[in-house]
């Protein structure tokens, strides 16, 4: 059981957004999970395009 809590360090999109929105705000959080989808969806296809060139 985790009996303390500590803040990450977060990015400086995080940081602006944070300061734009406010810091309860989640959304930061939901872009960064969005982007890492967008970036492993895009390393799949390229890896198949690849794939089928060869």
């Amino acid at each position: 059981m985790i009996s303390r809590t500590v803040e990450a360090p977060r990015d400086l999109p995080s940081r602006a957004l944070d300061r734009v929105r406010g810091a309860d705000n989640c959304r930061p959080i939901e872009y960064q999970i969005f982007f890492m989808n967008l970036r492993c969806n895009a390393a799949a296809r390229v890896a198949a395009l690849v794939a089928t060139r060869q």
